[in-house]
């Protein structure tokens, strides 16, 4: 069972974001970061909102010391998680409508329960949209934009809703799902699963997930990082010498995936393309 995360006591959220603009909120877990609430400070700030799938191995820590390791602009990062979160769940939490209005951010990107973005269309429908969709005018109700994280497909599929389903047959109901949603949004879409899909096609034995094959590896979490900070800044994953702890030919090659697939996507710089 995955731990559950406290919710930061109401009144202590401000003071919190005012010590220190990188936090998770609800583990209250304070670092230092390059920005602050107030927005001083260059680069982007980014609130991530979703589970397991985006704090595992804390990947919106890895985007921040990616762009630290590249120098220039900081991209200072906060996340609103839980485990099994899902949109619906988040557009109903007082928590995430209080740190919208407590802080001032760039983009916020949302991250659906993967079950749900991989369900057949009319009940993923139900089940996503209308909930992104009153998400996506609160963010962009606090002057930040609404950006969504196309997950990745479990890596022998989902047998319990589709029988014989495979990764690549997930993969792309999750595709359409987030491509769909970012067109009835108008919001960019950043294509990690994209890109998870392109490294195992040059190496098909690369473990980007975990033992349960479902949530990510050390290594998984590292080329989602890269994914965001090609999307986010529109500068090359290559350009970091942060390797977040991996060998350096595994880090080369995921940043090098992750810089391709998201120019292919027409996805580089998007998240911070003018609203």
């Amino acid at each position: 069972m995955r731990r559950a995360r406290t919710t930061l006591p109401r009144g202590l959220l401000a003071l919190a974001l005012a010590i220190a603009f990188y936090v998770t909120v609800e583990r209250l877990d304070l670092v230092r970061g390059p920005l602050d609430a107030s927005g001083d400070g260059e680069g982007a700030r980014v609130l991530f909102v979703g589970n397991s799938h985006t704090f595992e191995n804390e990947m919106p820590t890895l985007l921040h010391d990616l762009a630290a390791g590249a120098g220039g602009p900081g991209v200072g990062v906060a996340s609103y998680t839980a485990p099994g979160r899902t949109l619906r769940g988040a557009s109903e939490s007082d928590g995430l409508t209080e740190l919208l209005r407590e802080a001032r951010w760039d983009v916020v990107v949302l991250q659906e329960a993967t079950p749900i973005a991989a369900s057949p269309p009319d009940t993923r429908r139900a089940g996503m949209h209308p909930y992104a969709r009153v998400l996506a005018r609160d963010i962009r109700s606090a002057d930040a934009l609404p950006a969504l994280f196309m997950t990745w497909g479990f890596r022998d599929g989902d047998g319990q809703a589709f029988a014989g389903d495979t990764f690549p047959s997930m993969q792309e109901r999750i595709r359409e799902a987030y491509e769909e949603e970012g067109v009835a949004l108008a919001a960019p879409v950043a294509p990690v699963g994209l890109a998870w899909a392109a490294a195992l096609r040059e190496r098909p034995g690369l473990d980007l997930w975990a033992e349960d094959g479902r949530h990510p590896s050390r290594l998984g979490s590292y080329l989602t990082a890269c994914v965001f900070y090609v999307a986010l800044t529109g500068r090359d994953a290559t350009d970091s010498e942060f390797l977040g702890g991996l060998p350096a030919a595994d880090a080369a090659f995921l940043q090098r995936v992750a810089t391709d697939v998201v120019a292919e996507a027409g996805a580089r710089g998007a998240l911070l393309e003018p609203r």
